[in-house]
């Protein structure tokens, strides 16, 4: 009988373990990019709003399309009628 191979256990780091702290340097904030590329999908907002119906409902999803970003619904059980795709590259409009 052989011995059984274990997976090598990886270094992990949670919300606690990490601690951001400013530097020396100032970036202006007109002159960053915090766009996402997903396949041919640019997101303004490198945010992805999670597939929970807790969290994210047909009008969030709406309105983080319409700034540039991105939510996935939970449709268990629901038939889509309509997809919207996000916007790509364009200045985010203000909440109504």
């Amino acid at each position: 009988m052989t011995a059984p191979k274990f997976k090598q256990m990886k270094q992990a780091y949670g919300f606690d373990d990490v601690a951001i702290v400013p530097g020396d340097i100032t970036v202006n904030p007109e002159q960053t990019d915090v766009s996402l590329q997903l396949g041919n999908i640019t997101l303004d907002i490198p945010i992805v709003a999670s597939a929970m119906d807790g969290v994210t409902d047909v009008n969030f999803a709406i309105l983080m399309s319409k700034l540039g970003g991105l939510a996935v619904l939970h449709l268990k059980g629901f038939r889509p009628v309509m997809i919207i795709p996000p916007k790509s590259s364009t200045k985010s409009p203000t909440p109504e």
